[in-house]
């Protein structure tokens, strides 16, 4: 196992954020992407890049899925970007991938997300 399971990286725009997400996204690491989400707050606009997530447990999706609520709910909005295979299957699986907004390809790889320029 990695010593850094997952890396975070923000980058901010005059009207949203993308936080590009490598690695795996479960209960040991959830709570780092947690606390990058509260500084953006709830009340924008945000893409979370998913090209890199290699792994995601029910922990990372009940994030994702209870954050968009919230957003939305506040007038912001989280929507997924680039989806990996990993996190399209367990959207699908659990029935959550309605709930999740999604732009791009609903599927990119990491060297088709590159490859694209999204």
């Amino acid at each position: 196992m990695r010593d850094n399971p997952m890396s975070i990286e923000v980058q901010r725009s005059a009207d949203s954020v993308v936080m590009i997400v490598n690695g795996e996204l479960d209960l040991a690491t959830v709570p780092d992407l947690q606390r990058s989400l509260d500084e953006i707050g709830i009340e924008g606009d945000v893409i979370v890049d998913c090209a890199g997530i290699e792994f995601m447990d029910s922990t990372g999706l009940n994030l994702l899925v209870t954050r968009a609520k919230s957003m939305r709910q506040a007038g912001g909005s989280l929507r997924l970007r680039h989806v990996s295979e990993p996190v399209y299957r367990i959207l699908k699986l659990s029935g959550l991938i309605s709930l999740i907004e999604q732009v791009g390809p609903a599927q990119a790889t990491p060297r088709q997300a590159a490859a694209s320029g999204y």
